[in-house]
């Protein structure tokens, strides 16, 4: 013990010196009540006494009477101490002057393998069979150690029970065993101990010792006829543990053993496993399934819990994911062990497979091409065996590498089984979501069945009310940045060229328990050219609308999943060619529906169009007859929507056919005032076009009363975008109208400090430079202006009376109003219903 910060005193230094005569002086100069001073770990010197190599030390103190029962912190006596340190004459001194014996001296002394110790504590009336805390007797402890004089030493003691249990029921026979002490366990044996005792887990003495794997006390046991077969609480046989932990020589050992009658190898634990089943789920090797199979077991027998499962199945699980292994032909250990599995006759399919899955899916699964073209000539092909009842033709179709399909078609000349999955599902829905697969090999597929099973496959529909023409239609391909997909959209579109071909009664079709057609699910895709997401060269709602004579009513007949009408699906997610295609097919382009979920939200294809900027289809739809300035109920006419997205292109298309700029909304409000609320003006940089700098030379200012006259070189500046967002000034109507009382204070109440800074502010802007004008995107509303139509909107009053004048000046737009007084100048006096102008 280190003697800085522990208390050690004198006394208990002189108390671990051999010579007695330091500790007697010091003794005979304390007082009684030193005797009992302790250490930290509350040690007193008649514990440092009990280690001393002699026992003067220990004598003196007990003389002067020191208390022999005194306990350590650790709960140790003396006694305890000396019996630990085998200290013979301490303990015979000890027990001279003490009363008590401690049953923990007794334990201690076995436990470190000091056998006269414990034949003086068993003298001096020590009970063997007492347990510790942890209800381990003193046998136990000394057999545990292999200490097989103190084992004697107990078992010499008429009160000694041999079997006497622990905590879990094991006894002693089984602590020596499986601590390899087969001296001590001859001992125990002879003793009488029972060679079959079992613990709380019903695992035998025979289980201990193979399962650490010792063969002496394995074959000590068989001589004695230990129970060899007996299975514990979890249905393993001792053999069966002992291969578990890889105690191979042990149940090697054990099933030579094996009488005729047991079934030693196939023998099968609670969940129905055999041992060659483990082996197969845990091994590391291939020797010991090797074995097994050389010992008669059979690959086929399969658990019975929690599922059906096979050997084979097991080692195909625990292939790698698409790793270095699995690319090496002929590699690993794991497909040697399923080599050897196939050599003896495993199942390849099975019915009873589909629990965990057939043996020729995992291998595509875990894209070992090696172990597939292994199973593939064996594999019944027609067999189902995945998680959705999926049979490996549909498995086949399902994987990212189409080569497993070809080779499933070039081994396979007999005609597929069109069956259904757990979702309704057949082969020909698997094939419509399935990207990898060629039209070439769809072709060939088709070859394989015959016309009516090809229309009865055609026809049936899946949990989610989808034939395979419909899931086909629905799938759409993932959209990642910098990948060319051009290849793949039309592949896709061959392969829908190759359903409609092949599929019949299309106006029928519909999702199941709602109107949504064919078309309605082609236009509401959301690849489209329009948003450069789709990159084949067909359309497909072209394709599908152009395949068949589509009845009027189906083309404009609104589903009922949506609401809406195949032509407003299309106009609303870009499809421009399939559009036209449905126009020419008779759609109506001014079919008016309501959201489903909004009655007050209307909408027409032309607004569709136009709210997603749609410019192209909005001409179609125009040129097919629709009606330019149609709002339904008064809500927003397409010029509304379009000036109020402040898209030129699309209000140029609207006023060039004819859009009525004068029409107004629900409020009473004009496209031209609805797009100044919104805060859009003018393009500025035109009020600037074609202005001409003098240059510096002719008309440099002299510094006289007429430089005013003489214009400064333009410095480059940023160009002005064409979308001007609302200014901080801007208002709404509702925001404008005042009371008319305080008509008069609007402008009246404005703080003196805040007009100051506006002048400033005007008088800088007059010293700036003038930009330079650059080419930039028109404004929808200069569009509007530009129209000879437009004039009569500037001066058109809503319901307060109020005029786009109005509104610009609210705006304290001077570019917006400068353009609008020059359209129409008689404008500039007309009166809101207060009588402001």
């Amino acid at each position: 013990k280190k003697a800085n910060m522990h208390s050690i005193r004198p006394l208990h230094f002189a108390a671990i010196n051999p010579n007695p005569a330091h500790l007697a002086t010091l003794v005979g100069e304390v007082d009684q009540s030193a005797l009992a001073e302790a250490d930290a770990g509350n040690w007193t010197a008649l514990h440092y006494a009990a280690t001393c190599s002699e026992t003067g030390p220990l004598k003196v103190l007990l003389k002067a009477g020191a208390d022999a029962n005194l306990r350590t912190k650790a709960k140790d006596t003396a006694l305890t101490i000396a019996a630990r340190l085998g200290r013979l004459p301490h303990v015979k001194v000890l027990l001279e002057h003490s009363d008590i014996v401690c049953v923990r001296a007794l334990h201690l002394a076995a436990q470190h393998g000091h056998d006269q110790v414990v034949q003086v504590l068993l003298a001096h009336g020590a009970n063997p069979n007492a347990s510790t805390s942890m209800k381990e007797s003193a046998l136990a402890l000394a057999a545990e150690g292999g200490h097989l004089n103190c084992v004697n030493a107990l078992l010499q003691n008429k009160g000694t029970v041999v079997d006497v249990l622990d905590k879990v029921r094991r006894t002693p026979l089984m602590v020596a065993v499986m601590n390899g002490h087969v001296d001590v366990a001859i001992a125990l044996l002879n003793a009488g101990a029972n060679p079959n005792a079992v613990d709380t887990s019903m695992n035998s003495v025979m289980h201990y010792a193979a399962g650490y794997g010792w063969l002496s006390c394995v074959k000590l046991l068989v001589a004695v006829e230990s129970a060899t077969w007996f299975q514990n609480s979890w249905g393993y046989s001792p053999m069966a543990v002992a291969a578990l932990k890889g105690r191979y020589d042990v149940s090697q050992f054990l099933l030579d053993l094996a009488p005729p009658t047991e079934p030693a190898v196939d023998f099968r634990d609670s969940n129905g496993a055999t041992m060659l089943f483990l082996q197969c789920k845990l091994a590391e090797s291939v020797d010991q399934i090797a074995y097994l199979l050389s010992k008669g077991a059979d690959p086929n027998i399969p658990t019975t819990s929690p599922v059906v499962a096979f050997p084979l199945q097991q080692v195909l699980l625990r292939l790698p994911e698409d790793k270095m292994e699995s690319n090496v032909e002929g590699g690993g250990v794991l497909v040697e062990m399923a080599k050897l599995l196939i050599q003896h006759k495993a199942y390849i399919t099975h019915e009873d497979m589909h629990h965990v899955g057939q043996p020729l899916a995992f291998a595509m699964a875990k894209k070992h091409k090696p172990l597939f073209e292994l199973l593939l000539p064996v594999s019944d092909l027609a067999m189902w065996g995945g998680a959705k009842k999926e049979n490996l033709w549909m498995t086949a179709v399902a994987q990212p590498d189409p080569t497993y399909l070809t080779a499933m078609l070039n081994k396979s000349s007999r005609q597929l089984p069109i069956v259904q999955d757990v979702d309704g599902c057949n082969l020909l829905h698997y094939v419509a979501i399935s990207s990898a697969i060629t039209v070439e090999t769809v072709t060939l597929l088709f070859t394989r069945l015959t016309k009516s099973e090809i229309a009865a496959a055609m026809a049936s529909v899946n949990k989610a009310g989808h034939t395979p023409l419909l899931t086909l239609v629905a799938f759409e391909r993932l959209n990642k940045a910098d990948v060319d997909y051009t290849a793949e959209d039309n592949r896709y579109c061959r392969l829908l060229r190759l359903y409609l071909q092949h599929s019949t009664q299309l106006e029928s079709m519909v999702v199941k328990e709602t109107t949504e057609s064919l078309l309605h699910v082609a236009a509401s895709r959301t690849l489209s050219a329009a948003n450069g997401r789709w990159r084949g060269a067909d359309d497909v709602l072209q394709v599908v609308v152009e395949s068949h004579g589509w009845p009027v009513a189906t083309v404009n007949a609104p589903s009922t999943a949506t609401g809406k009408t195949a032509l407003l699906l299309a106009s609303e997610n870009g499809h421009t060619r399939g559009v036209y295609a449905l126009l020419r097919k008779k759609a109506d382009p001014n079919l008016v529906v309501k959201n489903i979920d909004d009655d007050s939200n209307w909408t027409s294809p032309l607004l569709a169009a136009v709210a997603n900027g749609h410019v192209e289809i909005a001409t179609y739809l125009l040129q097919f007859g629709g009606k330019v300035s149609e709002g339904f109920r008064g809500l927003k006419t397409p010029l509304h929507v379009a000036l109020e997205r402040n898209d030129a292109d699309m209000a140029d298309a609207l006023l060039s056919n004819g859009a009525d700029v004068c029409a107004v909304n629900a409020d009473g409000l004009s496209a031209l005032s609805s797009a100044i609320l919104q805060g859009f003006s003018v393009t500025k940089v035109e009020l600037h076009a074609n202005e001409v700098s003098f240059g510096d030379s002719f008309n440099a200012p002299l510094n006289d009363s007429w430089d005013f006259l003489c214009a400064k070189v333009p410095t480059p500046v940023a160009t002005l975008p064409a979308t001007l967002p609302p200014t901080t000034n801007n208002k709404k109507a509702s925001e404008i109208e005042e009371d008319e009382d305080d008509e008069s204070q609007a402008s009246d109440t404005s703080d003196d400090s805040e007009e100051v800074q506006e002048k400033e502010t005007e008088k800088e802007k007059e010293k700036e430079e003038p930009p330079v004008v650059q080419n930039t995107r028109i404004s929808a509303i200069s569009v509007l202006l530009s129209h000879a139509s437009a004039a009569p909107a500037i001066g058109l009053a809503d319901s307060r009376g109020r005029t786009p004048l109005h509104y610009a000046c609210g705006n304290r737009d001077v570019h917006l109003l400068r353009a609008l007084v020059h359209l129409s100048p008689a404008a500039i006096n007309a009166r809101d219903r207060h009588l402001r102008t």
